[in-house]
Parts: C-alpha cells; structure tokens; sequence
C-alpha cells in the first residue's frame, strides 16, 4: 500500500506527511488553499516522512498534490490555530 499518512489533522505548526515506502527517488509537493489557490510548492526527496510547516498558514481546509514520476495522490488537511 503506498497511500499517504497525514497527522496531526487539524494541524496547527507541522503537518507529518508519511509516504509509506513510495518507490520514488523523490517528489513535488503542491499544496492550495480553500479558494483553489496554490499556497506552496517544494521538492520532496526524502519520501519516507517529511514534515510542512504550516504555522504561518491561515485557519481552514488545505489540499495537497504530491507527484512522482509514475503517480500522483492528493489528499486534504485542515490547519486550525
């Protein structure tokens, strides 16, 4: 199973985003805020557990992309202060 584990949801520093052993060398992380509106985009190359921060984010639901050269999961997550 390569799904993504988020936690804590709701999130109010660091999201912990855990890849579950995804066979990837690495990845591009977009993440959008409730408007559709992209809020940050990052290379990931450690795609065992990486941590966002998210402190500086506004209160509310946040969406995620993470692309590799073969997939792409997205998901939600919501930052509340």
């Amino acid at each position: 199973d390569h799904s993504t584990n988020i936690y804590p949801n709701p999130a109010s520093d660091i999201v912990h985003f855990n890849m579950n052993g995804k066979n990837a060398h690495s990845a591009i992380i977009k993440i959008y805020n409730g408007l559709g509106q992209e809020v940050m985009n990052r290379l990931v190359t450690d795609l065992n557990i990486f941590d966002l921060q998210v402190s500086k984010f506004d209160n509310g639901i946040y969406y995620y992309s993470l692309i590799t050269d073969n997939d792409m999961q997205s998901g939600k997550f919501t930052v509340a202060h």
